[in-house]
C-alpha cells in the first residue's frame, strides 16, 4: 500500500500494488491496485466500473474531490483502466456515484493523461495539482503534447470530461516552467490551503522556471520552492526559494523532500523528507551525532526556517519520513516514514507530533505496541 485517503469520514480509499482486497492470509476478494473500504458497514469494496475494475499499476496517490457528486482522481504508474478496457496514462478519475471511470483527455490536444508517473495530488477551485515524475501532459506522443516539466495544473470544471491541461510557470507552448535539475521530480505538490495563492512543491530539483516574455527566468532552489498563481494564466512572479531570511544563501533543504502539509492556524509549513538540513540550519551539524532530522518547518509569516525540536535535545525523528497529515485543528502533526525515534521518544515508523505541547506521541497507548513493522 503506497497511499490511504479518508473520505467524508467513513470511506478509506486504498491504493498501491495488490491483487486482493479482504486478504486474511490465503484468500481474498479480487481487487486491482485500488479499492476502499466502508468504515461504517466494514465492508471492502472495488472500484468498478462499466467494463471492469481498478487499474493496471502501481497508485501513488489518491484525491477525493466532492461537488455534485463525488470524484476520485487516482495518479500512479498505469496504462490502463476498467480491467485494461480503457486507455488511462497515469492519471484517471472514477465518478463514484455512477460508478464509472474515465481517462483524463484533454479537450484542446486530445492528448490521454502524462508521459510518466504521477505522484501527488492537489484540489482548489476546480483545479487539480498534479507533480510527479513527468514532462509532459496532454500526452498524445507527439510534440502537440504539453511541456510543463514534472508539475501541472488541470481545470475539472467539468469533473469526468472537458480537461483542460496548463503548464505552471508559463502559457501552454512554452518550455519555460516547472522544475529542472539532475534525474528531477516532484514528490509533493501543495496547493496553499483557503483563500491563498501559493503552490509548494516538493522532491527532488534545484532549478525552477518561469517564462519571461519567451525567455526563461530561472531561479536556483533546493528540493522545495513555491509560485504565487495570482496572476494565473499570466506568471508574473518568479517562483520562490524559501530562503531563511537571515542568511539569503540557505535555501530549501539538503536533500529529497518527499512530504509538505500546510498548517493554517500557525502559518507553518511542515515539510519531511531524507533532508537533514534546511534553511539557516545548513551550516549547523544537526544530524551525525545524534541521527535526528528529516522534519522541518518554515514560518510563511516570518520566511524562517526552524527545526522540530522535543526537549532541546533532539531534532525530528532518525530516520526518512515520507507521509505527513494534520488533524482538523492543526493541533498533531502525524508522521510517517521508516524511523524509530522521534526526539527521545521510542516510535515504531509512524508517530505524532503534538504541536501545541511540542512533544512525540505514540500511536498507542503502549509503547510496545505503537506503529508498523518495516521489512
Amino acid at each position: 500500500v503506497y497511499t490511504s485517503t479518508n473520505f467524508a469520514a467513513f470511506i478509506l480509499y486504498i491504493g498501491g500494488v495488490f491483487s486482493n482486497m479482504n486478504w486474511d492470509g490465503s484468500t481474498g476478494t479480487p481487487a486491482t491496485n485500488i479499492c476502499y473500504y466502508d468504515i461504517s458497514s466494514s465492508a471492502w469494496t472495488t472500484m468498478i466500473g462499466g467494463g471492469g475494475e481498478g487499474v493496471d499499476g502501481t497508485v501513488y496517490t489518491i484525491l477525493p474531490v466532492y461537488t455534485t457528486g463525488e470524484y476520485v482522481y487516482v495518479g500512479g504508474t498505469f496504462n490502463t483502466i476498467e480491467s485494461f478496457s480503457i486507455t488511462a496514462n497515469n492519471i484517471a478519475v472514477w465518478d463514484r456515484n455512477s460508478p464509472q471511470w474515465y481517462a483524463i483527455i484533454d479537450s484542446v490536444y486530445f492528448g490521454n493523461g502524462t508521459d510518466n508517473t504521477v505522484r501527488s495530488l492537489d484540489f482548489y477551485s476546480n483545479y487539480l495539482y498534479v507533480a510527479g515524475d513527468f514532462i509532459y501532459v496532454a500526452n498524445n506522443g507527439s510534440p502537440s503534447s504539453i511541456q510543463s516539466n514534472y508539475c501541472a495544473m488541470l481545470d475539472i470544471s467539468s469533473y469526468t470530461s472537458s480537461f483542460i491541461w496548463y503548464p505552471i510557470g508559463s502559457s501552454v507552448g512554452s518550455p519555460y516552467n516547472g522544475v529542472s535539475g539532475s534525474s528531477p521530480k516532484i514528490n509533493s505538490i501543495l496547493r496553499e490551503p483557503t483563500a491563498g495563492y501559493n503552490i509548494y512543491v516538493g522532491g527532488t530539483f534545484d532549478q525552477a522556471t518561469i517564462d519571461n516574455f519567451g525567455s526563461p527566468n530561472t531561479t536556483t532552489v533546493s528540493n522545495i520552492a513555491k509560485i504565487d498563481s495570482s496572476s494565473f494564466p499570466s506568471w508574473n512572479t518568479p517562483w520562490d526559494q524559501m530562503q531563511h531570511i537571515l542568511a539569503s544563501a540557505e535555501i530549501g533543504t539538503n536533500d529529497t523532500v518527499y512530504s509538505i502539509a500546510y498548517d493554517t492556524t500557525n502559518e507553518f509549513v511542515y515539510v519531511g523528507g531524507q533532508f537533514t538540513r534546511a534553511g539557516l540550519f545548513y551550516n549547523i551539524v544537526l544530524v551525525p551525532s545524534t541521527g535526528i532530522g528529516y522534519l522541518a518547518k518554515w514560518s510563511v509569516l516570518e520566511k524562517v526556517w526552524y527545526p522540530i525540536i522535543s526537549g532541546n535535545t533532539k531534532l525530528g525523528v532518525n530516520g526518512v519520513v515520507r507521509s505527513l497529515a494534520l488533524n482538523s485543528s492543526n493541533t498533531k502533526l502525524y508522521v510517517g516514514g521508516q524511523f524509530s525515534q522521534g526526539g527521545s521518544t521510542s516510535l515504531y515508523n509512524i508517530g505524532i507530533w503534538d504541536i501545541t505541547n511540542e512533544v512525540w506521541l505514540q500511536t498507542a497507548i503502549y509503547g510496545a505496541n505503537n506503529g508498523f513493522q518495516f521489512p
